[in-house]
């Protein structure tokens, strides 16, 4: 039988802390708990969890987890593959900054010309109007001198003329005016439409070692995407310890988009080193340099 599983029973029992205290302190799974202390490490999500699980376990038992390992180190059994050494999270972070700069200049190719075309169809619909004004009013100045000629009644041409010009100002102006405002609702409509970007604040409450809390606020829902550049191990529960999501052996390139409808979740991260985290939009920086973290979010309204 294996004496690890045994020691940090024994250590429990002695401190009278029952599994469930555990679950709630480690925020690793009961049964998980009962497979390290009866020794069944095949039970685990994988053989580099398996000493994230303890070392979490003995450091909620207030043990040195370091003095464990060399104690106990050679029950455990050793990962298939060590993680490989990954790029920095800044150096991540500037190069998904500089893709990001690309996004605007290329938008505003697309819409540089649409000034133009609106500015093109403007012009066209003024000069449409002014041609076909000057052919209602030559049509009706020829119609006027035959009534006039079978009349024998004979009109001033100046006088004639000045009428047509005060016309044709009136409707040039008048057109102008619709098409101005027009324009200007438009514009008006589009400023309306452009929403404001969504954000939320993340206030870190507490911090005791790889364990931390957040308040989010302004949030009504926990929208996390995980992006994974390597083997890794991720669980999501509530505020009673209940299990919401967990995904075990996540490899790179894998991104997970997932909502919880709920006041308080936990993320529990097996290597911080593998996965990028972010809550509703807003990149989450780890508090600690640790590979397994345990992150506690809190929902606050925006007063």
């Amino acid at each position: 039988m294996a004496e690890l599983g045994p020691y940090l029973r024994g250590e429990r029992e002695r401190q009278g802390a029952s599994l469930e205290l555990m679950q709630q302190r480690t925020k690793i799974q009961r049964r998980y708990l009962q497979a390290i202390e009866s020794g069944d490490y095949g039970a685990l999500p994988g053989a580099f969890y398996a000493r994230a699980f303890i070392r979490s376990y003995a450091e909620a038992l207030g043990l040195n987890a370091e003095d464990v390992f060399r104690q106990y180190g050679h029950e455990l059994p050793a990962p298939r593959q060590q993680p490989a050494e990954m790029p920095s999270r800044a150096s991540r972070k500037q190069t998904r900054s500089r893709s990001q700069q690309k996004r605007p200049q290329q938008k505003q190719k697309k819409t540089s010309f649409l000034p133009f075309i609106i500015a093109l169809i403007f012009f066209l619909i003024i000069g449409a109007g002014i041609w076909l004004l000057f052919q209602n009013v030559n049509s009706d100045t020829q119609t006027q001198q035959q009534n006039d000629e079978g009349t024998g009644v004979q009109f001033e041409s100046g006088s004639l003329e000045e009428e047509e010009g005060e016309t044709a100002e009136e409707s040039a102006e008048n057109s102008q005016e619709n098409n101005g405002g027009s324009g200007g609702e438009e514009n008006e409509g589009a400023a309306e439409e452009e929403p404001a970007d969504a954000d939320v604040q993340l206030e870190e409450t507490s911090s005791d070692g790889d364990n931390a809390s957040y308040d989010v606020i302004g949030a009504e829902a926990f929208e996390l995407t995980m992006s994974f550049s390597g083997n890794s191990y991720v669980d999501i529960t509530d505020a009673d310890g209940e299990m919401l999501d967990m995904f075990a052996s996540q490899s790179d390139g894998d991104e997970l988009e997932e909502t919880y409808e709920a006041e308080e979740i936990t993320v529990n991260v097996g290597n911080t080193n593998n996965m990028e985290l972010t809550v509703n939009g807003r990149e989450f920086s780890y508090p600690t340099d640790g590979t397994h973290q345990i992150i506690t979010f809190t929902a606050v309204p925006e007063e």
